[in-house]
């Protein structure tokens, strides 16, 4: 099953990678003659590394959930694959089927009848919906890095802020036949990234006390265009992310 799953993925990256139908559409040139040889020594390559179970993309099936929830969407936004991009070992593909698991923190790849969760170490970034995620990797030498995981950009300037939902499964007993449901609880955290460094935003103070110099205008325009922390704090954050950028010009 572990080879079936890296055959899947390497034959559908490499679909994307080398668009052939586009070849034979014209008469056939150097050029074009050229880049069939490439393709076909790509697919040497291929067949050549996943007789050793290449490396080159790690997956597995994803087996989803053994129980059906009774409240929240353990996957970001819809069950359904859409469109996307990824930046996979540094390469990036377009037009990629991809569901986001965020209660367990995986991207997999939806092909004509699988699902493939891709191994999170190899993805740089992904975006999803018109979302882009950015991936953190936890680093033990510095205490403001956050947890490890896929972060959505809400926006990215010279402050970049990042936000993460935190989904929780929690179980309520019942006397049902089952004994007991379950539901997903979510919160989100939010981080602010200056210098490589990063700031978690828990609420307006911490928002505030981010901005020492420009404490006074920004609570100025909080209030004047009637924003709040507690309702719509994505909206909140990347307004006064723009506003603090263009203060800083």
């Amino acid at each position: 099953m572990y080879l079936r799953c890296q055959i899947r993925i390497c034959l559908f990256l490499l679909c994307h990678w080398f668009p052939a139908v586009a070849i034979f559409a014209q008469p056939p040139t150097e050029d074009s003659i050229s880049y069939i040889r490439t393709i076909n020594n790509a697919l040497a390559f291929y067949y050549r590394s996943a007789g050793d179970q290449s490396s080159l993309y790690n997956g597995t099936q994803y087996t989803g959930y053994p129980f059906v929830f009774a409240a929240g969407n353990p996957f970001f936004l819809t069950d359904k694959a859409q469109r996307g991009t990824i930046v996979y070992d540094k390469i990036v593909y377009t037009d990629v089927d991809l569901l986001y698991d965020d209660l367990m923190d995986v991207l997999i790849m939806q092909d004509e009848s699988h699902r493939i969760q891709l191994s999170n170490d190899r993805i740089s970034s992904f975006t999803i919906l018109n979302y882009r995620f950015i991936h953190i990797l936890n680093d033990s030498l510095s205490n403001s890095t956050p947890q490890a995981g896929f972060y959505n950009i809400l926006y990215d300037g010279n402050l970049c802020v990042l936000k993460k939902e935190i989904k929780t499964i929690r179980e309520i007993v019942t006397f049902s036949v089952e004994g007991k449901t379950r539901v997903i609880d979510l919160k989100s955290v939010y981080y602010f990234r200056k210098n490589n460094e990063y700031f978690k935003i828990k609420n307006q103070k911490a928002l505030l006390d981010f901005f020492p110099q420009q404490k006074n205008e920004i609570k100025h325009f909080i209030k004047t265009n009637k924003l709040n922390f507690k309702k719509d704090t994505d909206n909140l954050l990347e307004k006064v992310a723009v506003y603090s950028d263009q203060l800083t010009k």
